[in-house]
């Protein structure tokens, strides 16, 4: 049963789309796989092995491309991946198909230093680290202990060896990493609504107090970020719910109080996702159909909000253009002043400290 006061809001919002939303929750979930190229390909490409072994998966699974993720399929009901020894050998990482667009839109490269703040179980930081190939710094990190420890686990299942894995505050890090990361991914803990449809304590859990309560929790998590953020590097912010105050409010506080970030355009066409897919009118976006879109018609996923900044090279006010909204994605970037960024001098894991990051 859904919540009332959910209910009452969404309809408010959605309008005449309200009832095409409502019937979304009746649909078939949709459930995909990455395959995982560190473990497919070798240093020099591919090999005979690996792309036999990547054909018999792609066949074994009837698998069907994901639109905004390279290596991102989708499978049926009828599979069951999980349950395969190549699961357990690393060869893919199932992960819900919205869940890959935020690391697309954040577009790693391979040599630079990138943060995934808010990591656990892993799924964006295994496929940040697919996409870095080995090259560079991935700093990985989760608050919760027991969930650091699955996200270790599998960071050794997808055999990445770049990674750094830590059970940190936001705030510890920020003071250790100032202006370090190139790339920082802000997968914030949110009130979960895009999960109603597969999870009923979602649903059981959920509030108005908490959906606030959420809200706060990112304005400080995004405060963090933004202090680790290198001058022109990109930061992308995700959530799996549909509440503004999550979504386009959290971004709009951050942009009134950093006028050295802006909004960076998404192509959704190259993403294969429709034109009309933006955000709510008179927050940070123009529009109001990004969530029928994206969980109800073309998602095929759970519902979710992406966007990105950038820190850029000249000061003006943050532009009011589309962000991403498979629910919820904004993409920023951080204006640069020039000048290299002082690098960290070390941070301390469980207690021991780990020297000479920079």
């Amino acid at each position: 049963m859904l919540p009332q006061v959910f209910l009452e809001r969404m309809q408010g919002l959605l309008g005449s789309e309200y009832e095409e939303f409502l019937v979304s929750f009746d649909h078939e979930k949709y459930q995909a796989l990455r395959l995982n190229p560190l473990k497919l390909r070798t240093e020099s490409g591919r090999t005979d092995d690996s792309t036999v072994i990547e054909e018999k998966i792609q066949q074994t699974f009837r698998l069907h491309p994901v639109p905004w993720a390279d290596n991102g399929y989708y499978y049926t009901k009828e599979d069951q991946p999980g349950k395969h020894p190549w699961h357990e050998a690393g060869l893919y990482y199932i992960q819900e198909p919205s869940a890959m667009a935020p690391v697309t839109l954040l577009s790693p490269q391979p040599g630079e230093r990138i943060l995934d703040l808010c990591a656990a179980p892993g799924g964006k930081s295994t496929q940040i680290a697919s996409a870095m190939e080995g090259e560079g710094l991935l700093v990985t990190n989760e608050i919760h202990p027991a969930r650091a420890k699955i996200l270790s686990e599998n960071v050794e299942r997808m055999g990445i060896r770049n990674a750094c894995v830590l059970n940190e505050t936001p705030e510890h890090l920020a003071d250790i990493f100032e202006e370090y990361f190139d790339r920082i991914l802000v997968d914030a803990p949110c009130s979960g609504e895009g999960m109603f449809r597969k999870n009923e304590v979602a649903c059981e859990e959920w509030s108005p107090e908490n959906v606030q309560l959420c809200a706060d929790r990112q304005d400080g998590i995004l405060e963090c970020a933004a202090r680790m953020l290198v001058p022109g590097g990109r930061l992308v912010y995700s959530t799996c719910t549909f509440a503004s105050a999550e979504n386009e409010g959290s971004i709009s506080r951050f942009l009134a109080k950093h006028e050295e970030f802006e909004i960076v355009p998404i192509d959704k066409k190259a993403l294969g996702i429709p034109e009309g897919c933006d955000g709510i009118p008179g927050c940070v976006e123009k529009g109001r159909r990004s969530l029928r879109r994206g969980i109800a018609e073309e998602g095929k996923a759970s519902g979710g909000v992406s966007a990105g900044v950038r820190n850029g090279n000249r000061k003006r006010n943050p532009r009011k253009e589309p962000c991403e909204g498979l629910g919820g994605i904004f993409c920023f970037c951080k204006r640069d002043f020039f000048g290299e960024a002082d690098g960290g001098s070390g941070i301390v894991y469980g207690g021991r400290r780990i020297s000479g990051v920079r």
